[in-house]
């Protein structure tokens, strides 16, 4: 067994490790009205083929519903849910992130009028090492679309390896070393924004300077030796020159947002994907094209009908839809139809 990826000294024991602290990740792709462990029920977006994954305490007619079927045991068997992990971390580890998480969920609970500054928590360093955390288990994590600079993420282990497991500090002795220095982070929330919305899980593959995150009702920014910087979302720009920098060491302070803010990143969001998606869509009709004799590449206007169809084929359950098998089925269909 491989050693823990956190403290690089015991073997990596722990399973169902969240990459995601539960607290937020239930409130990003649980099965409707459920707060619980295993109840996972949710869809990983990506540029080539969006797949689904449900957890394993998720209710069978759910199921039914998402798939248009029975779900059979090979379904089962072949289900991953991407931000949870086996044995990447230890006992010891996996519970001092459960302790901290725990105590800066309690933080969800404050409530901010929009526009306004508060102070989330007085413990700086708990949210320093809170965020931390996250921002290098997405850079670790298998399927998370996220990647740190290789100096980044080597520092942040560092990091956690060095303080994780410190409860009583000191920050005049954090403070030596220097390893700490030049780590900052901005935080926005539109509070109460997923009780009402749905709500994603969202790393900007393009932005390090600095990094970039929409998690839950959250947007984050995170930089390692640069200070902060513009993301280039004018209005995101906007509320974050007007929110505090945070650090290790000057308490935590988060800026209250209006729920446009987030519906403007989720909309980005969505149209980068669909831009992409339909740019690797025409590529592989192309593929299949020339594969079944066809010369050269197809005219887009067979291209647009194959992507209408698929986009608009509202008999297929979500699902089903934008699979493989879904995409290979309708360019077969309109391929036939042309003669091809």
């Amino acid at each position: 067994m491989k050693n823990c990826l956190i403290c690089n000294k015991n073997p990596a024991d722990k399973t169902g490790s969240h990459i995601i602290p539960h607290f937020l990740l239930k409130r990003i792709d649980n099965e409707d009205g459920s707060t619980k462990r295993d109840k996972e029920m949710g869809f990983l977006l990506s540029e080539f083929h969006p797949s689904s994954y449900f957890g394993r305490a998720t209710k069978p007619e759910t199921l039914e519903k998402v798939y248009g079927e029975e779900v059979t045991e090979e379904r089962i068997a072949n289900n991953k849910i991407p931000l949870v992990e086996d044995n990447i971390f230890c006992s010891d580890c996996e519970k001092r992130l459960g302790e901290i998480e725990s105590q800066y969920s309690e933080t969800i609970k404050h409530k901010c009028k929009p526009n306004n500054n508060y102070q989330n928590l007085e413990d700086s360093f708990l949210a320093f090492i809170f965020w931390t955390s996250i921002v290098w288990r997405l850079s670790i994590a298998q399927k998370s679309g996220f990647k740190l600079n290789i100096s980044d993420e080597e520092r942040l282990q560092m990091i956690l390896s060095q303080f994780l497991s410190i409860k009583n500090y000191d920050l005049d002795d954090l403070k030596k070393g220097g390893i700490l220095e030049n780590i900052t982070y901005k935080a926005l929330r539109s509070i109460d924004y997923s009780d009402g919305k749905s709500t994603v899980l969202f790393c900007h593959p393009d932005i390090q300077n600095p990094y970039f995150f929409v998690i839950d009702e959250f947007i984050l920014t995170f930089s390692i030796e640069k200070s902060i910087s513009q993301t280039g979302f004018e209005s995101i720009d906007d509320e974050f020159s007007n929110c505090e920098i945070n650090s290790a060491f000057s308490g935590e302070f988060i800026r209250s947002v209006e729920p446009k803010i987030i519906d403007g990143i989720q909309e980005y969001f969505y149209s980068e994907l669909s831009k992409r998606y339909l740019l690797n869509l025409s590529k592989e009709i192309d593929i299949i094209h020339q594969r079944l004799g066809g010369r050269g590449l197809l005219s887009m206007s067979i291209k647009e009908e194959i992507a209408k169809r698929i986009i608009n084929d509202d008999e297929q359950p979500s699902g089903v839809k934008y699979t493989l098998k879904h995409k290979a089925r309708i360019i077969f269909e309109v391929l036939k139809k042309y003669g091809g």
